[in-house]
């Protein structure tokens, strides 16, 4: 079942996601309504992820377990089982609810930004992209060197420069702080 750890884990990814989306979105851009939109989209990027486990426990639990088997990622297995990503109903919800647009777009595309109609230069869409792209690979234990965990397609064709040391940096400084402090 879905308990206390999987809520507090779900949780503390969720506002590490948010707090480096923030600080990557004021690095890029100094706008702080870039970056507050980006910290509240980071925040609700996995709110999909609660919504099928309390709508749908057994199968949802079953997705979760199924890494072994099908190595694909979560969302891609969501879609095959369940028909829909996280990202898909987190992002319908709130379009229902009426949060802004950008905030929308980011949680329903942080893992598939390239397809976004919405490109050209910086957006929360992109500060989430990259803060989970970073978190990800850092909670998988990752460390390819050779290709950096982002989408560089979507950064290019964005016209966003590629900061990825910088980007790290924060990554290690929000990770570093704890949930203590932030």
């Amino acid at each position: 079942g879905f308990g206390e750890a999987w809520g507090a884990a779900l949780w503390d990814h969720s506002i590490t996601t948010a707090y480096l989306s923030k600080k990557i979105a004021t690095l890029e851009t100094g706008d702080p309504g870039i970056s507050n939109s980006a910290f509240t989209a980071g925040l609700l990027h996995d709110s999909g992820r609660l919504i099928l486990a309390t709508c749908l426990p057994e199968e949802y639990g079953r997705l979760l377990q199924g890494p072994a088997q099908n190595p694909s990622p979560l969302w891609l297995r969501e879609k095959d089982a369940l028909g829909a990503s996280h990202q898909e109903v987190g992002a319908y919800l709130l379009g229902i609810w009426g949060l802004p647009d950008d905030i929308v777009g980011a949680v329903a595309l942080h893992h598939i930004p390239s397809t976004s109609i919405v490109q050209g230069g910086f957006s929360p869409l992109a500060a989430v992209h990259i803060a989970e792209a970073l978190l990800s690979e850092g909670e998988e234990g990752r460390n390819d060197s050779e290709s950096p965990p982002w989408d560089v397609g979507f950064l290019r064709s964005s016209g966003i420069p590629e900061h990825g040391d910088q980007w790290v940096r924060l990554y290690q400084e929000t990770v570093g702080e704890g949930q203590d402090e932030i």
